[in-house]
Parts: C-alpha cells; structure tokens; sequence
C-alpha cells in the first residue's frame, strides 16, 4: 500500500512553520503518513482522522489540520 508521505522544507517567512516546529503543535507533521479514517497511520493512541473529521499527516493529532473542522 502507497502512504503519502509529507515533506515539508525550505519555508520562509515570519509566521512560523507550524507543519515542522514541534513548539507550535506539540508533535511535528513533518516526515508523518497521511491518515484517513479506514487508513489510520497516525502516532495517537485513537484515529485522529476520525475525531477531526478529516485526513492529514497527523502526528498525535496537532493544530496544523488545514482540512479539519
């Protein structure tokens, strides 16, 4: 099975870089599989595809969720 996953790098800017930086979301996106909720590839300990109501590179499921509610 194909697990797309994110690589995130070469950002600039002033307004931090939420995707990569552990210190604005507790755990890091960068370098996760992307998760759905039949296809759980996260590191929580519940599928955070589920309680955010959406797919992303979760991690243990962090604030960068661009696609959740």
């Amino acid at each position: 099975m194909l697990l797309y996953r994110l690589n995130v790098a070469g950002y600039v800017g002033d307004a931090g870089d939420a995707l990569r930086e552990e210190q604005y979301t507790g755990s890091a996106n960068n370098n996760m599989k992307f998760s759905t909720y039949d296809n759980e590839n996260d590191n929580a300990s519940y599928n955070c595809a589920s309680s955010k109501d959406g797919g992303w590179w979760f991690n243990d499921c962090s604030a960068s969720c661009l696609m959740c509610i």
